[in-house]
């Protein structure tokens, strides 16, 4: 049975179609046409947008209201110029009737200027703008008038008093100028309702004022929209300035938005001016929840009423409408029932009520999931949580299902975020499992495990545990502040929440969150922490009672950490800068350990058997002089000994770990020799870059036909590769810069799928292979800094090449007159050649920069 659809009156979405002009002009001629108006519209034209004013766009003679009212209807922006005697001006008025109704059906934006009155005389129709002057002879129209009035002084938009009219006229010049470009589409895509907060808040930067250095506080309640409104303003006007360092960043003209849930702290710290973030209005509402409900812009009519009481109980809450509107995404109106009866239960807006909804409506899986991301995997990269809820928690479904109930967003970095909110309330939901923490499934507040550890309370209830210091900040955030020690500074932000940009005329675009920038950016400034927690364990038997524990995590914490006294089934295992100096014994469960920077001498002695064991990260374990026997390691993948600069050998036994995938040795300063024998037929990634005393790689490397990356970058005696390298058909990246290596085996013409080659600074070289060409993948070649004089032929068939690097190439004269077949090149770097005359088919390359 087919439903039909409704929308409510004041939100009916139309499709915009193709305008005639940017901006239409509303304005008292009597007042303005030769002052104000004349200064805005020629302020407009400046800028290239196309307005319409009437003494310019009629011809004299022509009946105009016919003309005005398509003008209206075929511009893209409104600017209505409120001044003294607009209201005496009937005309006036039916264009303003005309201007709101088009506003109201989205079909045009629009912008109030209150030239010399106040917003409220407009808003109540008092003062110059009562209307009883025309009840007489238009009673019929009043209401009208009233209502138009009355609307677009609800508008957000500039009140021009004892103040610049050249102030505003730059703002709205500069806000229009930025909406009509794409960028500003792109920008602010998919965000309901954010132009009329980003117009207030440009007024509240006050750009125009080039010598001051203003201080802009954004508050509001949890999940308005403040740290968005903050994002959303950084990217439209951050690339007017440049990126600064250190203390001076507060020079002339700068900005800086700070958000906060506490107007308080605003008002205690100087704050030039506040921004409250007010709730959506009735058809921004409706638009987004609709778009998370039904995917659509209008509302099945067995929904219509439901809808209304959720809009009216959300109160125009952005975060509950968009997660409320994906919760009940698909479900019946019975189901829709059901849930408003819940939220009808408290009367009074109940945000975490809302989310919590959603939350009740995921598979126990995905509710496991979502504690997880919320208790410890919130802000971590997606390939590394994936890994860790796959691998060592038994995770299996991902986070397709909480991304989709908008509970959790992948940022454009491949990060996950999770609303502080949503967060909150997760953690919240694993607090409620029991008053005593060592009862819980999860732990990562410092005093609840501290109080486990010290006082022994841990129970086969805990599954994970991330321990992290009074360094990493993160965990102080809900129930104490980190207490951090200026040297000579006076405390420069104490303000919890997004300090977004200080934005410098004279030089600083920056975008941190407050204790992101506290941890990492102040260090600068000589910040240190004064809490160092350390002896947490007074019982070394404390773990054993928590058998079911899979996941432990410890950072900045001086925990005197004896393996041998961990559960068996534990899968995953993190510690930096592990303190002892050799590991006694591991779990037998052990999947993956990862303890960087630590003070190991050695991993074990002799042969141990670690069947289970997949990754072991020792990254800056300065004090690791050798490698362990690896025989009894037979499933690991991962095996990173990267910046161990005091590593002597390697044990034999790695070149015989057949499940190997990457072997990071980066930095292992005193690595003479690798293994005779490369038997690791699944290797993907050799890193052995600033390996300083390699000289040579085994020819048995070629018969791995799975290596996709070598890397052998600053291996400054490294100098001859395989002549059978070719073999290595699956071959993707090679890195030799730097190497003393003379030439490239002639069997590189065979690597087909190699993308990126790297020979800057390989100084030896003087030539190229002639069948160079036939590595059709290639898309990045850099010989800077080589001795090569020209380039083979062939080079022409690198079809797909993007950047190619000549730059420092002193004896490089001619470029080959075929260049310009390379269609794809965007990057040709030729500084400090000998070239005197370019190839004319360098005018072929479409794409070049």
């Amino acid at each position: 049975m087919a439903s039909s659809s409704s929308s409510f009156p004041s939100s009916s979405i139309s499709s915009t179609s193709k305008w005639t002009y940017d901006v239409f002009l509303s304005f008292s001629g009597e007042d303005t046409r030769n002052t104000a108006t004349d200064f805005i519209y020629y302020a407009l034209v400046e800028k290239g947008i196309n307005t319409f004013k009437d003494n310019q766009k009629l011809e004299k003679g022509k009946t105009i209201k016919p003309k005005l009212l398509r003008a209206i209807k075929e511009s893209k922006f409104a600017i209505v110029i409120l001044s003294e005697n607009y209201a005496f001006s009937t005309w006036c008025l039916d264009e303003l009737v005309e201007i709101i109704d088009c506003e109201t059906k989205k079909e045009i934006t629009v912008f109030p200027i209150f030239y010399n009155v106040d917003p409220s005389d407009v808003r109540k129709q008092i003062g110059t703008f009562s209307l009883v002057k025309h009840e007489k002879h238009f009673k019929e129209k009043v209401e009208t008038w009233k209502a138009a009035l009355s609307h677009v002084a609800d508008l957000a938009g500039y009140h021009v008093k004892n103040s610049p009219l050249s102030t505003a006229i730059k703002s709205i010049a500069g806000l229009i100028s930025r909406k009509l470009c794409r960028e500003f589409s792109e920008v602010t895509e998919g965000l309901i309702g954010i132009e009329s907060s980003l117009l207030e808040l440009e007024s509240y930067l006050a750009f125009w004022l080039k010598n001051e250095v203003r201080f802009i506080g954004i508050w509001a309640m949890g999940g308005m929209g403040k740290t968005t409104l903050a994002e959303v303003a950084y990217k439209m006007y951050s690339k007017e300035f440049e990126l600064a360092r250190k203390r001076d960043w507060f020079g002339r003209g700068s900005r800086i938005i700070i958000t906060t849930r506490d107007k308080h702290l605003l008002e205690t710290h100087l704050i030039d001016q506040m921004y409250e973030v007010k709730a959506l209005k009735n058809e921004d509402a409706l638009h987004l929840f609709c778009s998370k409900a039904f995917k659509n812009k209008l509302v099945p009519d067995e929904y219509l009423k439901l809808s209304k009481g959720f809009l009216n109980y959300v109160a125009g809450h952005p975060l509950a409408l968009i997660v409320l509107g994906s919760f009940l995404y698909k479900r019946s109106a019975v189901e829709w029932e059901n849930e408003f009866e819940k939220l009808k239960e408290q009367p009074k807006l109940d945000v975490i009520r809302v989310l919590k909804i959603s939350y009740d409506g995921l598979e126990r899986q995905d509710q496991e999931i979502f504690k997880d991301t919320a208790c410890f995997l919130n802000h971590e990269k997606e390939d590394y949580v994936v890994q860790i809820l796959k691998n060592h928690l038994g995770r299996y479904l991902g986070l397709s299902n909480l991304i989709d109930k908008s509970l959790l967003k992948i940022s454009k970095n491949n990060e996950l975020w999770m609303h502080d909110l949503v967060e909150n309330m997760g953690r919240d939901i694993v607090r409620q499992e029991s008053l005593e923490p060592g009862e819980r499934s999860r732990l990562w507040l410092y005093k609840d495990i501290d109080h486990v550890l010290k006082n022994n309370t841990g129970t086969k209830n805990v599954k994970a545990m991330d321990i992290k210091g009074a360094k990493d900040t993160s965990i102080y955030h809900e129930e104490k502040d980190a207490c951090w020690r200026p040297q000579g500074l006076a405390p420069l932000v104490t303000l919890q929440g997004w300090v977004l940009n200080a934005l410098s005329w004279q030089g600083l675009a920056l975008l941190v969150t407050l204790w992101g920038w506290v941890q990492r950016t102040l260090s600068w400034e000589g910040f240190t922490s004064s809490k160092k927690p350390e002896g947490l364990l007074r019982d070394p038997n404390t773990f054993l009672k928590m058998y079911n524990l899979k996941f432990l995590r410890i950072h900045s914490v001086s925990l005197q950490l004896d393996t041998s006294h961990l559960p068996n089934g534990l899968s995953y295992l993190e510690c930096n800068d592990y303190p002892l100096k050799s590991l006694h014994s591991l779990p037998a469960g052990l999947g993956e350990l990862r303890l960087l920077r630590s003070k190991l001498k050695l991993l074990w002695v002799g042969m141990k058997i670690f069947e289970n064991l997949k990754s072991i990260n020792m990254d800056g374990s300065l004090e690791l002089i050798i490698s362990p026997d690896f025989n009894g390691v037979p499933n690991l993948e991962e095996l990173i000994l990267a910046r161990c600069s005091n590593l002597r050998r390697l044990h034999p036994s790695i070149g015989k770990l057949k499940k190997l995938k990457l072997l990071d040795l980066k930095g292992y300063l005193e690595l003479t020799s690798l293994p005779e024998k490369f038997e690791m037929e699944s290797l993907v990634t050799l890193n052995l870059t600033h390996c300083l005393k390699v000289k040579k790689i085994s020819d048995t490397i070629c018969s791995l036909t799975s290596l996709n990356n070598l890397y052998l970058s600053g291996c400054s005696k490294f100098d001859k590769l395989p002549e059978d390298l070719g073999n290595i058909v699956s071959l993707k990246k090679l890195h030799l810069s730097g190497t003393t290596i003379k030439e490239l085996p002639s069997s590189i013409e065979c690597l087909i799928g190699l993308t990126s080659l790297h020979l800057r600074d390989c100084k030896k070289i003087d030539k190229l292979p002639k069948d160079l060409g036939n590595v059709v993948s290639l898309e990045m070649l850099d010989l800077s800094g080589t001795a090569i004089t020209e380039l083979p032929l062939s080079i022409e068939f690198l079809i797909g090449l993007g950047r190619l690097h000549l730059d420092g190439c002193p004896k490089f004269v001619n470029l080959p007159k075929n260049l310009g077949n390379l269609k794809h090149l965007n990057w040709l770097c030729l500084q400090g050649t000998a070239i005197a005359v370019l190839t004319s088919s360098i005018e072929c390359m479409a794409a070049l920069k």
